[in-house]
């Protein structure tokens, strides 16, 4: 069966702006990663907007040079992940050395990913990291989506983040813009397990 939904999954970033698609079938089918090399501060979000623009365009070349895997009415769900200021100051409470205007600037770098994404999406889903995530820490959290996912982890000592095997990474980045580098994942498997949950509550 061809997926009839394709989930895309965003963990946003100021500087690495990636995406990754999961069917419904609980497969990947590919990454994608533009960096935002440019400015500070303002002029960093802003150049992050036209980033995600360029991002959108990568995932769009991507669903139409690769049509026959899916079915021809497939829809796109894009599913972001939220960021919450009251959980920034409880984590500060806790001792945690959470910068407020990082959370800021990240927030606004989410909302230019909604928009990039909004036209071809349906529907949209902006979810907090305790729904979707929970408190599991990031390496098991990996790890766990890797194994439903089917990806055959590479093995490594020096980067430490986990990483697809190599025939599977040829395979997944094959249509990003940017060279995907091995400590690249540690933001890109959060954007897998975006499209994962999307595909598992048939969001």
């Amino acid at each position: 069966m061809k997926p009839k939904k394709l989930y895309v999954g965003i963990d946003p970033d100021l500087r690495k702006l990636s995406a990754a698609i999961v069917g419904d079938d609980k497969k990947p089918y590919a990454v994608f990663l533009r960096r935002n090399k440019e400015g500070k501060d303002d002029q960093a979000v802003a150049n992050a907007a036209y980033m995600a623009c360029r991002l959108v365009e990568d995932v769009i070349a991507y669903i139409l040079s690769q049509a026959e895997l899916f079915d021809p009415q497939c829809k796109v769900v894009t599913v972001v992940e939220s960021q919450s200021m009251l959980h920034t100051k409880h984590m500060r409470g806790k001792g945690r050395k959470i910068n407020y205007e990082d959370v800021r600037k990240l927030s606004q770098v989410t909302g230019c990913l909604m928009g990039a994404f909004s036209n071809m999406s349906q529907p949209l889903h902006l979810v907090q990291p305790i729904q979707w995530k929970g408190t599991v820490p990031k390496d098991i959290a990996h790890k766990r989506y890797y194994l439903s996912l089917g990806i055959r982890v590479e093995q490594h000592n020096t980067i430490s983040n986990i990483y697809p095997a190599q025939e599977i990474v040829e395979d997944l980045i094959q249509f990003s813009e940017a060279k995907i580098n091995p400590g690249d994942f540690a933001d890109i498997n959060d954007s897998l397990g975006l499209g994962l949950y999307g595909a598992k509550k048939g969001l």
